[in-house]
């Protein structure tokens, strides 16, 4: 099961066992900076934060940064990373040409003998695609809601648009839990777009949880 907190219930009840920081480049943090420079730093700070609590649990982290390839054959060099971000040596980085981070193999290997992860970073709508096929694979992920930030209103209204189609898709294959989590995944996109409240979120969230306790009791009365 997934879960979507902020950074001070993470800190106070962590059980993930590894974290994952989405895309800290430079590039990244120029175009935030455009026009979400005060989400931005808030977002910067908790990413400073949850690392270092990482850090002192000595839990392991790793690093994506986005990457593309200009043709077949040769790929751009990626984004350098943000100064106060950059990786130690005993970090794990991994590049990502696709939404998820999945996309990468050895992303996939590690987090399927960890089992569980928290993620945050400067794609949201990264960590949110994670998060659904973290789903697919029965991996529990945490998304940290407060150290993460959207790349703006029209990308992040063609990332619900895509949600809801995968959603449909999943629902009609008759997997209701996973559609219950992209339904979850969609009303967190839309909190950070001010399109609901935190009040109408936690709702959601409660009604869900009771559904699926339900869920769960009946299919182990069958």
């Amino acid at each position: 099961m997934n879960s979507v907190i902020d950074l001070r219930s993470y800190v106070s009840a962590s059980n993930s066992r590894l974290l994952v920081m989405v895309d800290l480049q430079e590039k990244n943090y120029a175009e935030l900076a455009k026009d979400r420079a005060a989400d931005l730093t808030r977002s910067m700070e908790n990413c400073t934060l949850a690392i270092q609590h990482a850090r002192n649990l000595g839990l392991p982290i790793a690093f994506t940064r986005s990457s593309s390839k200009t043709d077949g054959i040769e790929r751009t060099a990626p984004s350098a990373w943000i100064s106060d971000f950059k990786p130690k040596r005993s970090d794990m980085v991994f590049e990502r040409r696709q939404p998820s981070c999945y996309g990468n193999q050895l992303f996939e290997d590690i987090v399927s003998r960890i089992g569980n992860f928290a993620i945050a970073g400067l794609a949201e709508e990264a960590c949110l695609a994670t998060a659904i096929d973290a789903s697919h694979r029965g991996h529990h992920v945490t998304f940290l809601s407060d150290a993460s930030v959207s790349r703006g209103r029209h990308r992040a209204d063609n990332v619900i648009a895509v949600l809801t189609e995968q959603r449909n898709i999943v629902v009609s294959r008759g997997a209701f839990f996973a559609g219950h989590l992209i339904d979850l995944a969609i009303m967190q996109l839309r909190l950070t777009l001010h399109d609901i409240s935190e009040e109408e979120l936690s709702e959601f969230s409660n009604v869900l949880s009771v559904s699926l306790a339900a869920s769960t009791r009946i299919d182990g009365e069958a």
